[in-house]
């Protein structure tokens, strides 16, 4: 999936952006020591060129003497729904660690099964020392650079101004990581477009300019990924006009692609053409229940709630989506759908179930700001 630019942004695999925005409180000296972080995992340039030019660098992660049990490779971990499924990979993966120590791809699995859970602290620890085993894998290091963005996430989110601080000492070497991966493996698409959008929204750190020197580097490889990550570059830079005829552009030339539409909708979303975006999510919601469709239903909930219409419309979404409760790893979290639910029902003058719905929220995440205020104000009024 490509990047949203819904409200709710701190789900997307670009999270760490919305986090690193809070460093413009940060004074710019600190900021920029941290980007001279040292890296946790160390790779020469000879090791890189190499890995390169022989294509291991693009190898994939696979457990050794596959086991017959699931999952034994990075593709499978990833597609893994639900808590479920995950303690089950959980069980499976620590014995299979505790075995074979010296597995890297087995450190390196384990480590993604273990942020998928928010074990953070245990995550970093398998994902170094996988990084280490598998250091011309760009897959390993790509892996690590998300725990180390997770945990960021996670430090800043829950620590307050100190929290802010502690979470500055992890960007150099999540930025670190994140190079790596896509020097040893520039296939890696979420890679390569999560390094455009740090340089595109990170302030006091960040370079547009360089952010869409990125994205157009990657068109040649990737067309349609390069294409909407230019997109969303000129978004960025506040070139949303060339945006939107550029994501229109990519709709026409990949139709069998939902994603270039999920990508045009969301852009005319936040320009705050409503309208136009309305039908572009119109078009999603009619295909296949696949991650776009969801995605777009809840960017419908949020089009009507900030437009204060259609409220009774929102809610029959809002039972829908919940009902479907969709598993992928960036699909619209149930705190922040039961927060839009929140809104429709005191558009309807129903303060008391408004209230419940916000409070639901707040008891799936004590962090949601917006549920929060909603919340206090309802309760003020």
């Amino acid at each position: 999936m490509g990047l949203a630019f819904q409200d709710a942004d701190m789900r997307t695999p670009f999270k760490i952006v919305a986090v690193l925005l809070l460093f413009g409180l940060i004074s710019g000296a600190l900021v920029w020591s941290s980007m001279d972080s040292d890296p946790l995992v160390v790779i020469d340039e000879d090791e890189l060129d190499q890995a390169r030019e022989s294509g291991v660098g693009s190898m994939g992660i696979e457990l050794e003497d596959r086991p017959e049990w699931r999952p034994s490779n990075l593709g499978e971990v990833r597609a893994l729904l639900g808590a479920e499924a995950h303690e089950t990979a959980l069980t499976r993966l620590s014995g299979f660690v505790e075995s074979k120590p010296e597995s890297g791809a087995g450190h390196i699995l384990l480590a993604e099964v273990l942020r998928r859970l928010d074990r953070l602290d245990e995550a970093l620890l398998h994902a170094e020392k996988g990084a280490a085993l598998l250091s011309t894998h760009g897959r390993a290091h790509w892996v690590h650079s998300r725990v180390l963005a997770s945990r960021l996430t996670e430090i800043a989110k829950t620590g307050g101004s100190m929290g802010i601080f502690r979470a500055a000492r992890n960007v150099g070497p999540y930025r670190s990581a994140l190079r790596t991966a896509i020097e040893l493996d520039p296939s890696n698409v979420e890679a390569r477009r999560e390094e455009v959008l740090f340089y595109l929204a990170t302030p006091m750190i960040g370079d547009p300019a360089k952010g869409l020197k990125l994205a157009r580097s990657m068109e040649a490889e990737h067309p349609m990924h390069g294409k909407l990550t230019v997109a969303r570059a000129l978004f960025f830079s506040d070139r949303k006009e060339e945006a939107i005829n550029l994501a229109r552009e990519a709709v026409d030339l990949f139709p069998e692609s939902t994603e270039p539409t999920w990508i045009l909708g969301s852009i005319l979303f936040r320009s705050k053409r409503f309208d136009e975006a309305e039908n572009e999510f119109a078009k999603l919601v009619s295909g296949p229940k696949d991650e776009t469709y969801y995605q777009a239903m809840y960017s419908r909930m949020c089009l009507r709630t900030r437009q204060d219409k259609d409220a009774e419309g929102v809610l029959k979404l809002v039972k829908e989506y919940l009902a479907a409760d969709p598993q992928w790893e960036w699909a619209p979290k149930p705190s922040d759908v039961w927060c839009e639910k929140g809104y429709a029902l005191q558009d309807l003058d129903r303060v008391d179930e408004a209230r419940a719905a916000f409070e639901k929220s707040l008891e799936l995440n004590p962090h949601s700001k917006r549920a929060k205020e909603s919340l206090e104000e309802l309760n003020e009024s």
